[in-house]
C-alpha cells in the first residue's frame, strides 16, 4: 500500500517502484486538494475539475538516487516532495 500525506494543500503519494537488481526508485504525485472537494469526500481527484490547479504537478516525480527498500525510497519521496511543494509550487 502507497503512503499518502497531506502538506499545504497538496496530497502526495509516494509510489516507489523496484528496478532491476533490487533497489528501489523513489517516486511521489502531488494531487492540489481543494478545500470543496475535502468537504465533498467523492474519492475523486480534485484536480480533475479544479481550474485552479491547472499548470500544477501532477506527474509523478522521480528522483535518481536508489535504496535497499521500498520504505526508505518512499520516505525520500514524500521528503523531497515536500520540498518541491515548498520551492517549485508555493514560490
Amino acid at each position: 500500500m502507497a503512503e499518502e500525506i497531506f502538506y499545504r494543500g497538496y496530497k502526495i503519494i509516494a509510489q516507489s517502484y523496484k528496478i532491476e537488481g533490487g533497489k528501489w526508485v523513489p517516486q511521489a504525485r502531488i494531487i492540489p486538494v481543494s478545500e470543496e472537494a475535502d468537504v465533498e469526500g467523492e474519492g475523486e481527484s480534485p484536480s480533475a475539475h479544479d481550474d485552479e490547479s491547472a499548470g500544477t504537478e501532477e506527474s509523478p516525480l522521480t528522483w535518481p538516487e536508489t535504496f535497499n527498500t521500498q520504505l526508505e525510497a518512499d520516505d525520500f519521496a514524500l521528503d523531497s516532495a515536500q520540498f518541491y511543494i515548498d520551492e517549485d509550487i508555493n514560490t
